[in-house]
């Protein structure tokens, strides 16, 4: 909610993507344009309003976790999909706290 902190996670995203392109070889031009779709919005009702997808990327804390997805599931259309990328929690224990834990899966990185 806070502008500063949303500018300032979008130059993170820029960071990231700039090594990664260096990584892989990737040209200046591909960090442009990826970072370029890239969208803020004010709030997490917001951004999950019209979601068909929503992959959550928090801390390892199954309150915050939950208290997140409390947020997602009560804006997010009914029929939208809410993953979470928990490689250490329950999932099933994250999807209690939304009211449509048959809606919610595991989506860790591996």
């Amino acid at each position: 909610r806070d502008p500063t902190a949303l500018t300032a996670a979008l130059e993170r995203v820029r960071i990231g993507l700039t090594r990664r392109a260096a990584k892989s070889g990737e040209a200046d031009p591909w960090v442009a344009r990826v970072h370029g779709r890239l969208e803020t919005r004010p709030s997490v009702e917001a951004a999950v309003a019209d979601a068909d997808l929503v992959i959550e990327a928090a801390i390892e804390d199954l309150e915050a976790k939950q208290a997140l997805f409390r947020a997602i599931a009560a804006s997010a259309p009914a029929d939208a999909l809410l993953a979470t990328n928990t490689s250490a929690l329950s999932v099933t224990a994250i999807a209690s706290a939304t009211g449509r834990p048959e809606r919610i899966l595991g989506l860790p990185r591996r």
